[in-house]
C-alpha cells in the first residue's frame, strides 16, 4: 500500500499546533519589543545629556596654553560635547580614568610652550583605557587635535610673525599678546565656516533608530527558532528510519519539514507585520524609515527580507539537526540567537568591537543578513547580498540532509 505524501500530511500536523507556536510567538515579541522601548527611549535627563570627560595634567601655567584650553571650554564647539577637567597630578587622572570618571587625559610635559616657541617638538602624551574604539574617544581625538592646533600652531604663527616684524624693523602698533588674541580668537570664530558637520547615522545611511529597529527584528527572527521547537525537536530518533522504509527519502524529509518550518515563520513574522502596521503606521515615533509608513511597508518589508529568513531558518533547522532533545535544541538556539545578536550590534552600534571581530561576523549569514535588513529598510539591496544569504541556504540545507543521512545509516546499524 502507497503511503500518502509526507509534506501534506506535515503540514496539517503543524497547523493543529500553530496556535501554540503564535502564542510563544506573541510572549517572545513582546520581549524583544520591550527591549525596542529600553534601548529607543531617550530620557531628557542631565546623565543621558552628559559631556565626555578629558583630564590634563601636567604644566599648563603658561599664557597660550591657559588660553588654547579656555578657548576650547568657552568658545569652540567641543564645549558641548567634550568637559575637560584640570587635575593636580598623574596619580589623579590615573584613579579618575580607572573609576571612569574621565576617558582619557593628557599629559603636558614641562616647557612645552618653550619648545613650541623655539620651534622644537615637545609632544604631549593622551593616555586612554586600553578598550576598543568609541564615539568617547573619537570625540577626545578631536579635543585633543583641537588643543593642539590652537596652541601649537596659533603659538608658532604669533613667533614668526613677530620675528618678521622685528627682522624688517615694522611697526604693527600692538604687543606680542594683543597679536596672539587677534590671530588664535579669529581662528576660532572662523572654525566653523571650514567646514559642516553631517550626521549620517551608524551605517550606510540608516538612521540610529532605523539601525536598532532592523537588529532587533533580526534578535527576534533568531529566536524565532525556539518557538517552534514542539515541531522541529527530534526525540524519537527511529521515526526517521520509518518515512525512509516507506519511500521518503532524506531529501524528501528535510524539504518537506523545513518547508513547513519556512512558511509558517513568514505567516507568523507577516501577521506581526500587521499588528505593528496598525499600531505603528502614520504615526511619528522620531524613526525616519517608518515615518508615515503604512501596514503594506511592513508586509513588503518582509517580503523583501525573504532571503535573510532562507539563511537564519535553514541554519535553525541544520542546529535542531545537529540537537535532540527540548532541552538540548531549545538552549542551542537561544545561544547561538544571543551571541549572533550581540556580534551584529543588535543592541548597541557594533563599531564598538575590533575590526578583526567585524570583519569575521560580517562574512556569517547573520552578519549579511543584518547589513541586508538594514540597507532594505534604507531602499537599497544589493543582488550580491541576496546571492550569498540563498548560498547560505542551500548549505545548510545541504548539510542537514547528510545529518539526516548519517543519522539513519547510524540507526540502521
Amino acid at each position: 500500500m502507497k503511503s500518502p505524501p509526507y509534506f501534506p500530511l506535515l503540514f496539517k500536523r503543524a497547523l493543529k499546533k500553530y496556535p501554540y507556536i503564535l502564542l510563544i510567538t506573541l510572549a517572545t515579541l513582546a520581549s524583544v519589543a520591550l527591549c525596542a522601548v529600553m534601548i529607543l527611549s531617550s530620557p531628557k535627563d542631565e546623565k543621558d545629556t552628559a559631556k565626555v570627560a578629558v583630564g590634563i595634567v601636567g604644566d599648563t601655567s603658561d599664557t597660550f596654553m591657559n588660553l588654547g584650553i579656555d578657548l576650547v571650554t568657552e568658545i569652540d564647539d567641543s564645549r558641548f560635547y567634550i568637559d575637560i577637567r584640570r587635575m593636580s597630578s598623574s596619580e589623579e587622572a590615573e584613579s579618575a580614568m580607572k573609576n571612569d570618571e574621565i576617558l582619557g587625559y593628557v599629559n603636558i610635559p614641562e616647557d612645552f610652550i618653550y619648545g613650541i616657541a623655539e620651534m622644537d617638538n615637545i609632544p604631549a602624551v593622551y593616555y586612554m583605557p586600553n578598550r576598543p574604539e568609541s564615539l568617547g574617544t573619537a570625540l577626545t581625538k578631536e579635543v585633543i587635535d583641537t588643543v593642539a592646533i590652537y596652541v601649537t600652531e596659533s603659538q608658532k604663527a604669533v613667533n614668526a610673525l613677530a620675528r618678521y616684524i622685528r627682522a624688517n624693523k615694522l611697526d604693527w602698533g600692538r604687543s606680542l599678546d594683543e597679536l596672539s588674541l587677534f590671530l588664535v580668537t579669529g581662528s576660532v570664530l572662523m572654525r566653523n565656516k571650514f567646514l559642516s558637520v553631517e550626521y549620517t547615522g551608524f551605517t550606510g545611511h540608516v538612521s540610529a533608530g532605523g539601525y536598532y529597529i532592523a537588529g532587533l527584528l533580526l534578535f527576534f527572527l533568531l529566536l524565532l527558532g525556539i518557538s517552534f521547537s514542539c515541531l522541529l525537536v527530534r526525540n524519537d530518533e527511529t521515526f526517521p528510519k520509518y518515512l525512509r522504509s516507506r519511500g521518503v527519502s532524506a531529501v524528501s524529509q528535510v524539504i518537506s519539514e523545513y518547508a513547513v518550518y519556512l512558511i509558517l515563520t513568514v505567516i507568523s513574522l507577516l501577521v506581526i507585520a500587521l499588528i505593528a502596521g496598525v499600531a505603528l503606521g502614520g504615526k511619528d515615533f522620531g524613526i525616519r524609515e517608518l515615518y508615515g509608513k503604512s501596514v503594506l511597508f511592513f508586509a513588503m518589508y518582509i517580503i523583501k527580507i525573504i532571503p535573510v529568513i532562507l539563511a537564519v531558518t535553514s541554519m535553525q533547522f541544520f542546529i535542531y539537526e545537529m540537537t535532540s532533545g527540548t532541552v538540548a535544541s531549545v538552549l542551542a538556539q537561544f545561544i547561538m540567537a544571543i551571541l549572533s545578536a550581540y556580534l551584529c550590534g543588535c543592541f548597541y552600534p557594533n563599531h564598538f568591537f575590533p575590526e578583526t571581530v567585524r570583519s569575521i561576523i560580517s562574512v556569517f549569514p547573520q552578519g549579511v543578513g543584518a547589513q541586508y535588513m538594514r540597507d532594505t529598510l534604507c531602499g537599497t539591496t544589493c543582488a550580491r547580498t541576496i546571492l550569498i544569504l540563498i548560498g547560505y541556504t542551500v548549505l545548510f540545507t545541504a548539510l542537514t540532509v547528510l545529518k539526516r543521512n548519517f543519522r539513519m545509516a547510524g540507526d540502521a546499524s
